[in-house]
């Protein structure tokens, strides 16, 4: 289907082998950026992950979760960052609304003008196979063992809730942010409206003030 970019989410262990196979995937198809969210194990060293973004060129972005510890790893000469985080990432994890999130490119920002930058032209497959939007979505468009990807990219409902834009959403239309923030249509304050503000967002741009 012609897809650059590929993120992989391991909410449990992934062993360094297990990595080297789905990577090995990887390299047969058109990606052009893979990002890996992964669990943090005492294999997954600085030193580990470093020859393995240098075996695996096709890597843009590696952020370890539940690490005892926060860090940066640069990999050079190709510039690849790798993040050490404390916290965990759960399938809940969506939708946190923070300046550390903003975007501040012009290739987001003109995004933002007519599309959602969070599910614009995404696809996601859950753990059980359910295809959506995202992971944090209650809505499937059937599951990846029966239905063909190709025939959902073009659903009217997936083309709509990536039309979102921040503009059309209460609050946030409003917010001297909201072309440069993230916007999570998952969790949101009124969840029978698409196009209520986000549910993580603590941000009052009346005040602007961010709550605790």
């Amino acid at each position: 289907m012609g897809c650059q970019a590929l993120q992989i989410r391991a909410y449990d262990e992934l062993s360094l082998a297990d990595l080297e196979e789905i990577l090995t995937h990887c390299h047969s198809h058109r990606f052009r950026h893979v990002d890996l969210v992964i669990k943090f194990q005492p294999e997954l060293t600085s030193e580990t992950l470093n020859q393995f973004c240098l075996d695996h060129q096709v890597i843009s972005r590696i952020t370890v979760h539940s690490s005892p510890q926060k860090s940066r790893l640069r990999v050079d000469p190709f510039a690849i960052i790798v993040d050490y985080y404390t916290f965990p990432v759960t399938p809940s994890s969506c939708g946190v609304i923070s300046p550390r999130f903003f975007s501040l490119t012009v290739e987001h920002f003109t995004e933002a003008l007519s599309f959602n930058t969070c599910l614009n032209r995404k696809l996601s497959i859950a753990a059980d196979g359910e295809i959506k939007s995202c992971p944090a979505m209650g809505h499937s468009f059937g599951n990846a063992c029966s239905t063909q990807l190709k025939s959902v990219v073009n659903d009217r409902q997936l083309v709509q809730i990536g039309s979102i834009t921040k503009d059309q959403v209460a609050v946030c239309r409003d917010c001297e942010f909201r072309y440069v923030c993230t916007d999570c249509r998952a969790y949101t304050q009124d969840a029978d409206d698409p196009y209520s503000k986000p549910a993580k967002c603590t941000y009052d741009p009346y005040t602007a003030t961010w709550a605790n």
